[in-house]
């Protein structure tokens, strides 16, 4: 559930269009001639937008009343007596009226100025009255005089109160209406308790005193047959009453709550009438407003959208663009409510022209959000991000900590969606304990409602459910406990409770709004089948999917289209399988993501891989080689899809100066790097550790939001690409000793395809969790070798699911093998594997086959085809940076910082030491090449600026030998760490290259080879492969990337690399460069060389 920011009812003067105006038309008070004089008798001023009215005069000693009154526009009063301003402003909209008491002991020159608080296309008159009270400086005051001075006392008490009613201002306006009554004068006795009805109702939530104060004011109004102010007063106490309806739930208030709509729809309609008679057009869009509303209350939710748009109609014929916008704030609150989605996002964008952002930014910014949250709900996240970063701008520009969490917890729904779950709870649980502090019970709901969504998409379901049950206990009302019983629905399936489930489902079907019925529906589709009650559950789902597109909501369809194709699997019919998975696939294709930055757009693929498993398994179970390369190309059509864009896209240009957007790309990084290791020295529970878990996740979205691409160029569409070539065009490019290995990683089981120059064949493998821990399982083995030196050893072969995957190469001959890996298996050491795990044989992958990775066999087919002898012949070497402020290099350090050889290539920022055995390998690079082919960067020269101006268009080789640090959860913030010292021992500007650099500078080269630790990890997902800085590499287009899978040690690192570039200058063959310099380095240190040898890959776009 999204954080929809209610627009209705209330709001402070001024400062909101939500508050429905109720406006009293004011007249002079009755005073006695004897009691006054008239100073400067009743005038008319033109008052508009940056247009005061400024009145000086020069009066003699004695007590003022001045006193304004607003006619068809809201204004504040400003008065300046010598060096000191008062400023007052009044709750009535439009039609309210300013005192200002003034006594004055001596003769002074005074400065009155009435400017206007209303739209900037209003224009409006305020009367303006000057009047002397006529008595003796020690004589008594008239009770008029006593109400002026209480009233103008309450008023600049309230106008320095922003967030409470002031208990001065309360007392000041009790103490005015008592002298007005004890002066005869109901008029303004009337207007005090009117005032104090507003009070209560917009500033104090006291809805019986609104109510109290109103009735008094209606029983003057009578006395004097005003029956427009009679008619405000009624359009008050309904509004009281509206509210206090809503504070009543459950069963045994009913009749109650139906009584005070009742009630108070009957005063509206009575309302209305009479401001319609008197042409009121302001009055009549408040009461209208209200109208609508006490019919929402009472669930007309058609009669409520009715007279909404009658009230944007009077307003827009009115030219009245404040009450428009009020009028149309609350239509588009109701048509979010009722599901039609469509109609508000037009209504929001429309609402934005007219909101004045300067001087309402807390509505311009709620609306923001409010509007991106329909697009949300639309499949349209291009812009979403863009309109909650900039709402969570303005909102902590103006230091509003409330509606700040209310941003979070938007951005976080919208992560959510977009299947960024593990940072979308990140960032829910940031706002969540804000909002508790705040007391904001809707903002509660809905963080409760999204947590707990995202607890259970990352398989914690007892703690979805927790939030869930909360979110249950807190709500008796029928739309919000319908809700939360959907969700625990489904918390409950998941643990395997299926009959608590059907019973909240039974429950939440009572009371749902036709979204949360179509919910409850796929849930119903999705317990159908746990069930195994398929007819029902098939029936329940085209239900919902039905219900979905009558709302014209297309992005919950997916998901019912994807369960109704896992429900027609399981019952085997193929061929409506492979129509529900089609349907899902090709909604997902609707979905507009664009120009969203790499992290996000990959992550949505991956949490869409569902429908593609479930064809896949459909196309499978034709048993037949058509089938299974059926098969294969849908894993191929969601298979790299950002980077066979990118792949495609010119490459950057190499700046001069960086961009403003990049310079603040640079600073964002820094900042979350800096608020992540400040985070790691304070308390969990500390308040400082809150702050700063809000600061990283706004910091976070800041930079998503920034990454966005301005253009919509992109091709990438989310549904995938269905490739264009045949088996046979794959079996033409493999020789008789070469071969591919094809996976398709699912929850439930996986899927290996092997493809020679003669064959095709498929291997069921397990699902996604057990080939997770069994990639873990492989890297502990060959980083505890527990057999002696030299010896060879079978790695991880205690494990199934490692036998399994050693046996798809059981049988073929010694050659090449091209690896196509998914989700987990991107981290796998192929090379450690055994080629016959069921015997005592201990060969290993390594022995037998020169292994490459690949992430896409339409991008290696397209290179193939593309590959153009290359003439690039230069050498770059970046290595031995500059670390620590006591490296001997430095003129100013006291001590050596060089490090054993047992250092590892890759630690925290904070604490790198130098990694001496690097500058040993440079030079060992540069010497198997000729002299005048190399660019060395060692040292000093091993910065930031130095790197980011290498010639990489001309690169055939670009070694870096440095620290690194991978970020599996952020991947665009993986790093190449680089110099931080000058030569004076000053730092650098910056002494890191983060993966969204690499590709904002163009860095490539034929060849790169990142020598540091865990350069070839970062966050893997399903389908795109491995995000982080080898992907930016390849998407930049360089050839091959030879890189590290984990931590690698200094001395050892070195000495692999050395014999690597002697087989490399032999062959120009990557791989097999690679595989020879594993092999000596495992034969002449033995078991203990494991880590290292195993941990370097090579990953390309193409089959060499």
């Amino acid at each position: 559930m999204s954080r929809h920011h209610n627009l209705l009812i209330r709001a402070r003067h001024g400062a909101a269009l939500a508050g429905c105006g109720l406006l009293v038309l004011v007249s002079a008070c009755s005073r006695s001639a004897r009691e006054v004089e008239i100073i400067l008798p009743e005038t008319r001023f033109e008052i508009t937008a940056g247009t005061p009215a400024v009145i000086e005069r020069a009066l003699a000693a004695g007590a003022y009343s001045l006193t304004v009154t607003e006619d068809l526009l809201d204004v504040e009063t400003s008065l300046t007596v010598g060096d000191q301003t008062t400023t007052v402003h009044d709750p009535i909209e439009r039609h309210g009226k300013q005192i200002v008491y003034l006594n004055l002991p001596a003769p002074a020159t005074i400065r009155l100025e009435v400017s206007s608080t209303d739209h900037r296309s209003k224009v409006g008159v305020a009367q303006i009255e000057f009047a002397r009270w006529s008595r003796t400086a020690d004589a008594a005051q008239s009770q008029s005089e006593q109400g002026d001075s209480r009233y103008s006392a309450a008023l600049v008490a309230q106008s320095q109160e922003h967030d409470a009613l002031s208990s001065a201002a309360a007392l000041a306006l009790h103490e005015a209406a008592d002298h007005y009554r004890r002066a005869g004068d109901r008029h303004a006795e009337r207007l005090v308790n009117y005032i104090r009805g507003r009070y209560a109702y917009l500033v104090s939530s006291d809805w019986q005193a609104a109510e109290k104060f109103a009735r008094a004011a209606k029983d003057l109004a009578n006395q004097s047959n005003d029956a427009v102010a009679a008619a405000r007063a009624d359009v008050l106490t309904a509004s009281a009453r509206i509210e206090r309806a809503n504070e009543l739930a459950g069963p045994d208030v009913k009749a109650e709550r139906a009584k005070l709509l009742d009630s108070s729809n009957s005063l509206l309609v009575a309302s209305t009438k009479i401001f319609a008679d008197a042409r009121l057009p302001i009055d009549q869009v408040a009461a209208l407003t209200f109208q609508g509303v006490g019919q929402w209350a009472a669930q007309n939710a058609d009669e409520a959208r009715a007279t909404f748009v009658a009230a944007v109609a009077i307003a827009r014929a009115s030219n009245d663009a404040f009450s428009e916008a009020r009028a149309l704030g609350n239509l588009a609150w109701l048509d979010y409510e009722r599901a039609d989605i469509r109609s508000a996002a037009d209504e929001y964008s429309r609402l934005l022209d007219l909101i004045e952002k300067e001087r309402q930014p807390d509505l311009y910014a709620s609306t923001l959000g409010n509007y991106a949250n329909c697009l949300t709900m639309l499949g349209d996240f291009d812009r979403p991000l863009q309109l909650h970063t900039e709402a969570l701008r303005l909102f902590v520009s103006r230091g509003d900590d409330a509606l700040r969490a209310k941003a979070l917890l938007s951005i976080g729904d919208l992560l959510l969606r977009m299947g960024s779950t593990r940072r979308a709870l990140e960032t829910l649980e940031t706002s969540l304990p804000i909002l508790r502090v705040l007391k904001d019970q809707t903002g509660i709901d809905s963080a409760l409602a999204s947590a707990g969504r995202a607890a259970g998409a990352l398989g914690d379901h007892e703690r979805a459910l927790s939030f869930h049950q909360e979110l249950l206990d807190r709500n008796r009302g029928p739309r919000m406990n319908a809700l939360a019983r959907v969700l625990m629905a489904g918390d409950l399936r998941e643990l395997k409770k299926y009959g608590r489930a059907a019973s909240e489902l039974k429950l939440a079907l009572a009371g749902a709004t036709e979204l949360t019925r179509a919910n409850a529906l796929v849930e119903s589709g999705k317990l159908g089948l746990a069930r195994r009650e398929l007819r029902a559950a098939a029936d329940d789902l085209l239900a919902a999917d039905r219900l979905y597109a009558d709302l014209g909501l297309d992005f919950p369809r997916i998901a019912a289209n994807t369960a109704l194709a896992r429900v027609r699997l399981t019952a085997g019919d193929r061929n409506e399988t492979l129509a529900a998975a089609d349907k899902a696939i090709e909604l997902i294709r609707l979905v507009r993501m664009q120009s969203a930055s790499a992290e996000l757009r990959a992550n949505f693929i991956a949490d869409q891989y569902a429908p593609y498993e479930i064809k896949i398994q459909a196309q499978l179970s034709e048993s037949t080689a058509v089938g299974s390369w059926n098969a294969l190309l849908t894993a191929e059509s969601v298979r790299a899809r950002l980077l066979k864009e990118w792949t495609t896209r010119p490459v950057a240009a190499q700046q001069a100066e960086y961009s403003e957007t990049e310079r603040l790309l640079d600073q964002l990084s820094a900042q979350q790097v800096r608020l992540e290791s400040q985070l790691q020295t304070v308390r969990a529970t500390d308040s400082q550790s809150l702050r700063l878990r809000r600061d990283i996740v706004e910091t976070r979205a800041r930079f998503d939001a920034l990454s966005q691409r301005p253009d919509d160029s992109a091709k990438l569409l989310a549904g995938g690409v269905e490739p264009k070539f045949s088996l046979a065009d794959i079996q033409a490019q493999l020789d008789a000793r070469a071969a591919i290995l094809y996976f398709f990683v699912g929850e439930e089981s996986s899927i290996a395809w092997r493809i020679t120059a003669h064959d095709l064949r498929q291997f069921k493998l397990p699902g996604r969790a057990v080939l997770a821990a069994a990639t873990e399982h492989l890297a502990d083995s060959l980083e505890r070798p527990s057999a002696a030196a030299g010896q060879k050893k079978s790695f991880g072969a205690d494990n199934a699911a490692i036998r399994q995957l050693g046996l798809l190469a059981e049988d073929l001959e010694p050659g090449r093998l091209f690896v196509f890996p998914d989700g987990p298996l991107n981290s796998l050491p192929f090379v450690a594997l055994s080629t016959k795990p069921s015997s005592r044989d201990t060969a290993l992958w390594l022995d037998r086959f020169t292994v490459s990775y690949a992430p896409s066999l339409a991008l290696a087919m397209q290179s193939r085809r593309s590959t153009k002898a290359t003439t690039h012949q230069l050498v770059a070497v970046v290595a031995d940076p500059i670390y620590a402020a006591d490296d001997s290099r430095l003129a100013t350090s006291l001590a050596n910082n060089a490090s054993s050889g047992a250092s590892l290539r890759g630690s925290t920022a904070e604490r790198f030491v130098r990694l001496p055995y690097s500058a040993i390998e440079a030079a060992a690079v540069a010497s198997a090449f000729q002299s005048s082919q190399v660019i060395s960067l060692t040292g000093f020269d091993a910065d930031v600026a130095r790197v980011s101006r290498l010639p990489f268009d001309q690169l055939a080789v670009l070694h870096v030998a440095t620290h690194a640090i991978a970020r599996p959860d952020s991947p665009g913030l993986s790093a190449l760490y680089l110099s931080k010292y000058l030569p004076d021992g000053s730092g650098t500007p910056k002494n890191s290259i983060s993966s969204d650099e690499i590709v904002r500078m163009g860095m490539r080269g034929d060849l790169v080879v990142l020598s540091a630790c865990s350069t070839g990890d970062g966050s893997k997902l399903s389908g795109e492969g491995v995000l982080g800085l080898t992907h930016s590499l390849l998407s930049n287009g360089s050839g091959e990337v030879v890189a590290s899978l984990w931590p690698v040690q200094d001395s050892l690192t070195a000495q692999l690399m050395s014999q690597f570039y002697q087989s490399f200058g032999e062959s120009n063959d990557a791989a097999a460069a690679l595989q020879n310099a594993q092999r000596q380095v495992r034969d002449s240190i033995g078991l203990s060389s494991a880590p290292v040898w195993a941990s370097f890959i090579v990953r390309a776009n193409r089959l060499k």
